[in-house]
Protein backbone atom coordinates (compact mmCIF):
# COMPACT_ATOMS: atom_id res chain seq x y z
CA UNK A 1 0.00 0.00 0.00
CA UNK A 2 1.25 3.16 -1.09
CA UNK A 3 2.08 5.99 1.74
CA UNK A 4 1.10 9.89 1.27
CA UNK A 5 3.45 12.19 0.92
CA UNK A 6 3.54 15.37 1.82
CA UNK A 7 5.29 17.75 -0.78
CA UNK A 8 5.85 21.19 -0.13
CA UNK A 9 7.02 24.18 -2.37
CA UNK A 10 8.70 27.29 -1.02
CA UNK A 11 7.65 30.16 -3.73
CA UNK A 12 8.69 33.93 -4.03
CA UNK A 13 5.79 36.06 -2.61
CA UNK A 14 5.68 38.12 -5.73
CA UNK A 15 4.97 35.11 -7.67
CA UNK A 16 1.35 35.01 -6.12
CA UNK A 17 -0.41 37.04 -9.32
CA UNK A 18 1.20 34.77 -11.66
CA UNK A 19 -1.50 32.18 -10.86
CA UNK A 20 1.34 29.76 -10.32
CA UNK A 21 1.53 28.62 -6.88
CA UNK A 22 -2.61 28.22 -6.22
CA UNK A 23 -1.98 25.60 -9.64
CA UNK A 24 0.18 23.81 -7.75
CA UNK A 25 -1.76 23.74 -4.81
CA UNK A 26 -4.56 22.36 -7.10
CA UNK A 27 -2.41 19.47 -7.55
CA UNK A 28 -2.41 18.95 -3.93
CA UNK A 29 0.89 20.40 -3.06
CA UNK A 30 1.64 22.25 -0.15
CA UNK A 31 3.26 25.68 -1.21
CA UNK A 32 4.67 28.17 1.63
CA UNK A 33 5.29 31.43 -0.54
CA UNK A 34 7.76 33.72 1.57
CA UNK A 35 10.36 36.46 0.11
CA UNK A 36 13.43 34.07 -1.68
CA UNK A 37 16.74 35.64 -1.74
CA UNK A 38 17.31 33.57 -5.02
CA UNK A 39 14.84 32.02 -7.44
CA UNK A 40 10.88 31.78 -7.47
CA UNK A 41 10.26 28.65 -6.53
CA UNK A 42 12.37 26.30 -4.11
CA UNK A 43 11.88 22.33 -4.23
CA UNK A 44 14.30 21.59 -1.53
CA UNK A 45 17.43 19.66 -2.07
CA UNK A 46 19.44 22.94 -4.10
CA UNK A 47 16.84 23.09 -6.88
CA UNK A 48 15.58 26.23 -7.43
CA UNK A 49 13.41 27.37 -10.20
CA UNK A 50 13.57 30.27 -11.60
CA UNK A 51 9.92 31.36 -13.71
CA UNK A 52 10.60 33.50 -17.14
CA UNK A 53 7.01 34.86 -18.70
Amino acid sequence: MAVPVEVTVLADVHEQPSGVPAAVERLGVRVVELALAVGDYDYGNGVLVERKT
